[in-house]
């Protein structure tokens, strides 16, 4: 065989050759390539929503404990001009959850507010779950 002629196969034998155009490898990277932008995106904002912020927050004391309810004072460190939504939790001696309540926190700097949350049960343990930009 020389360099000029080239092999010639059987129709049919061994499918059909492409003609150019687009490969239908494209397809699936390109959707791969739109699903990762989308996931960046969507963790961008809940990081910017949710994410660490410079709060601080700190339960000075807990008081008043009876059956219904108990009286939490507690801290927070934020910047002076936000407002912020703490969310507080009780527990039983037990570690079950007997109350849970979303706190809305003042402006300033460093704010102390006492709130008086509704409960299942006597509280022996009130933690602040974390604190975050109060919507507006």
């Amino acid at each position: 065989m020389t360099q000029q002629e080239a092999p010639i196969f059987p129709p049919g034998r061994y499918g059909h050759r492409r003609e150019g155009g687009r490969s239908p490898r494209m397809v699936p990277l390109v959707l791969v390539g739109i699903a990762a932008l989308a996931l960046i995106w969507l963790t961008l904002r809940l990081y910017g929503q949710y994410g660490a912020h410079s709060y601080q927050s700190t339960v000075l004391r807990y008081s008043d404990v009876t059956d219904s309810h108990v009286t939490v004072m507690f801290e927070v460190r934020k910047p002076v001009a936000d407002t912020a939504l703490c969310r507080l939790q009780a527990k039983d001696r037990y570690g079950a959850e007997t109350g849970y309540a979303e706190v809305k926190v003042g402006t300033g700097g460093r704010v102390t507010t006492t709130y008086t949350m509704a409960t299942k049960a006597p509280a022996v343990l009130v933690d602040i779950l974390g604190c975050n930009t109060a919507p507006r």
